[in-house]
């Protein structure tokens, strides 16, 4: 089988035997980090973070790269480990500054801790690619506000105003 053949599997959202052909894969050939790589996705996408954060640091350690440090945030961050979070995109954001991503995840991260770092990030993801942080905003704006009957409709119409002006 190839990578091909595992990259077909998880976007047909088979992750289950995406995973069981990239351990086959990976008992062969465990010094490839895009391997790595691909079984953290696939643990992610199977809701393992524990699983997708080892198989990304261990692609990582292979070699560095933004992709890989990225994931591993996501990793955290989907359950809540945002110190760690933080420390991967800022590592991601380190190995290449024009990871709009990275820089996004991190404002979203530094919001958590009312920190006006998440100022500056969401400035140098708007720099870096001023529409896609937009579709960013406006994606987690529908994730965490968009359904909310926490918040009223004029505090609604408030953020999504604010996030016209980004």
């Amino acid at each position: 089988m190839t990578i091909e053949a595992a990259k077909s599997l998880l976007s047909s959202g088979k992750y289950i035997e995406a995973a069981e052909l990239l351990d086959s894969m990976i008992s062969k050939k465990p010094e490839s980090d895009r391997l790595w790589y691909l079984r953290g996705i696939a643990s992610l996408k199977a809701g393992n973070h524990r699983g997708a954060q080892q198989s990304f640091i261990k692609a990582a350690f292979i070699r560095k790269r933004a992709d890989y440090y990225r994931m591993m945030g996501i990793a955290h961050m989907e359950i809540f480990e945002l110190e760690d979070a933080i420390y991967a995109f800022q590592t991601a954001f380190e190995l290449d500054k024009k990871d709009v991503l990275s820089a996004f995840f991190l404002a979203v991260c530094y919001t958590f801790f009312d920190s006006p770092k998440a100022v500056e990030y969401i400035k140098k993801a708007n720099k870096i690619d001023k529409k896609k942080t937009k579709q960013l905003l406006n994606n987690f704006y529908a994730a965490f506000f968009g359904g909310s009957k926490k918040l009223d409709a004029k505090t609604k119409k408030n953020l999504r105003d604010a996030l016209k002006r980004i």
